[in-house]
């Protein structure tokens, strides 16, 4: 008799790569239709026999908790703030997939916005300080983390 569950057997299991496992990551601008595409796409991968979790766009989740614009007038904070829609995306996205994962089935994660979206926010050489003290390239936070990626306009 093992001592392991069945979500834990499932995630060992995952490694494997046996059981399906798509990461999708749905980007661009504001109003593209990100959250409409989303919200179909659940469906009709939900009809078509796929665990589905959508992961919401960070900046919103901390926006609506009181991250205000009124926080960049303290000099520093765009990159402070960027770190922190950084840590909580991949955070969020890895938990979520592991969520997935133990359920031993095919899935989807399809998030709303991908770490590499915090670029079009900041001055490149900022960006890339980001990057570096994380010791993380585009390659790692874009190719390396997504089955697909999509920039609506």
């Amino acid at each position: 008799m093992s001592d392991k569950t069945e979500a834990e057997t499932n995630l060992i299991a995952s490694q494997d790569g046996k059981t399906p496992f798509f990461k999708v990551v749905l980007t661009g601008g504001p109003c593209a239709g990100k959250t409409t595409s989303i919200a179909r796409l659940s469906s009709f991968l939900r009809e078509r026999g796929f665990e589905v979790i959508s992961c919401p766009e960070v900046y919103t989740i901390l926006a609506s908790n009181g991250l205000s614009a009124g926080f960049y007038s303290t000099d520093g904070m765009d990159i402070v703030i960027q770190n922190t829609v950084l840590d909580v995306q991949i955070s969020l996205e890895d938990s979520l997939e592991n969520v997935l994962k133990a359920r031993g089935k095919p899935a989807v994660l399809l998030c709303d916005r991908g770490p590499m979206d915090g670029k079009a926010y900041l001055a490149t050489e900022k960006w890339l300080k980001i990057l570096e003290s994380r010791g993380v390239t585009e390659v790692d936070l874009r190719d390396n983390r997504y089955n697909a990626v999509y920039h609506l306009v």
